[in-house]
């Protein structure tokens, strides 16, 4: 039974790195190469774990170059392929170091952490602010769908819709931790990640997959159904992506992003009332043995503490949360003084008062009049503005109360603001205002 739900695992695991990575086709021979993969992993009969590992090593390679600067569900990608690629080799070799019993417990734990700190994060007085919060802002082509039959309601549905999000999201860490309530748990995280499909995160909704798939319980499953339906959702999803992720290069992409998503979402309510619902673990959640194992769950509390602790605010599942933990003061509701802060990298902050239009918004929407920027990420700003030979654009910002103006922000020696290479590796901010209430942001 556990060979028949590891491979599901894996084979879970590369579908949404295909999703991910033809995403947006900026990299059109990875795009290929993770369709290519897939649709192997699906035809590769007992061959499978050995495609996997020889196959993921340059996903492995590209995530691992580029961590821990990657978005929220990159960052967990990468942590899924470092802890499935070994375990899978070793497997292969026949070596029994590793128990599956044990990966399935840090897995489910991990599952736990990540949608804690998504719902945790949320709990701030701009994610319930109707007019910024997320919760509206990421809800806005369902309104647009929909608005004949919403117009009546439109106003009280903004109004409620942010506690509504919040308590969806905070059912879900708290059922999956208790046995008895876990098939509500995972109902309710298969439903989310349907509803958001459409809406362009087709890529996270089959990641999070993966963590849906870790519980499962494996003596429950009938190996050769399981194989069957994940075939059958294996290749639904290789077809989606050899067909419209193609479109996705035209003006019109948004139309085939919709209908991917949806097909997607249909698919996996077929699997999941199939084979995830009847097989559901009952197990108490507990910690797996091996230092390894514990230490990668430490790494994942770290990373999702980071806000707090000062060390980052981008990657580590706040996107969309409104959160701001800048300053001396946050928008947290239980921790507006925010005693855990130790770093002070996010609170080094560069306002920006005026900005050359070549260069407004050039960086993930950075930089923007009103923004304030952590000094590290303005460097990262500069480091894209002269990559791309953008001279003479000026810029005006202030400084530890200093107004400082330039003519040309990569030429001025006046205007450095560079900082060591190790920070820029390890440590990622967004922008926030510099007054006003925090806007959704990714």
């Amino acid at each position: 039974m556990e060979n028949c739900h590891f491979t599901v695992l894996l084979g879970l695991f590369l579908l949404s790195c295909m999703f991910h990575h033809h995403e947006s086709w900026d990299s059109p021979e990875r795009a290929l190469y993770s369709i290519v993969l897939a649709a192997l992993f699906l035809v590769a009969g007992k061959q499978r774990r050995v495609v996997f590992v020889v196959g993921a090593i340059p996903l492995a390679i590209s995530y691992a170059t580029r961590f821990p600067n990657l978005a929220n569900h990159s960052n967990l990608a990468f942590f899924l392929i470092a802890v499935l690629w070994p375990f899978a080799l070793s497997h292969i070799r026949n070596d029994d170091s590793g128990s599956y019993e044990d990966l399935l417990k840090m897995l489910r734990l991990a599952a736990f952490f990540v949608y804690f700190f998504a719902a945790f994060h949320k709990l701030n007085s701009d994610f319930f602010n109707p007019e910024v919060s997320c919760a509206n802002d990421k809800l806005k082509d369902y309104y647009a769908l929909f608005r004949p039959l919403l117009l009546p309601y439109l106003l009280q549905l903004k109004a409620l819709m942010p506690t509504i999000a919040f308590g969806v999201e905070a059912i879900i860490p708290c059922a999956l931790a208790i046995p008895k309530l876990r098939t509500v748990g995972v109902t309710f995280q298969v439903i989310l990640h349907c509803f958001l499909a459409p809406l362009g995160f087709v890529d996270f909704s089959a990641l999070a997959l993966v963590f849906t798939w870790a519980y499962v319980e494996p003596s429950k499953l009938v190996p050769s159904t399981t194989i069957r339906n994940f075939f059958y959702l294996g290749l639904l999803s290789v077809m989606l992506g050899a067909t419209l992720g193609f479109f996705r290069w035209a003006p019109q992409r948004s139309v085939y992003s919709e209908l991917e998503g949806v097909l997607f979402s249909l698919s996996i309510l077929l699997f999941f009332a199939k084979v995830i619902l009847p097989a559901l673990s009952q197990s108490p959640l507990a910690l797996p043995r091996g230092a390894m194992w514990r230490l990668s769950l430490v790494i994942l509390l770290t990373f999702g503490f980071s806000n707090y602790l000062g060390l980052r605010t981008a990657g580590t599942f706040s996107m969309f949360s409104n959160l701001k933990t800048e300053g001396a003061q946050t928008n947290h509701i239980l921790l507006p003084g925010n005693p855990f802060k130790i770093f002070g990298y996010q609170d080094d902050l560069i306002e920006v008062i005026a900005v050359d239009q070549r260069i407004e918004g050039l960086y993930r929407r950075m930089p923007q009049v009103g923004q304030l920027i952590p000094r590290i990420e303005f460097a990262r700003i500069l480091q894209k503005i002269r990559a791309r030979g953008i001279s003479g654009a000026g810029m005006t910002v202030r400084y530890r109360a200093e107004i400082l103006t330039t003519s040309d922000v990569i030429r001025d020696p006046h205007f450095d603001f560079s900082v060591p290479w190790w920070q820029l590796k390890l440590f990622k901010f967004r922008a926030v205002k510099s007054e006003g209430p925090q806007p959704c942001s990714w």
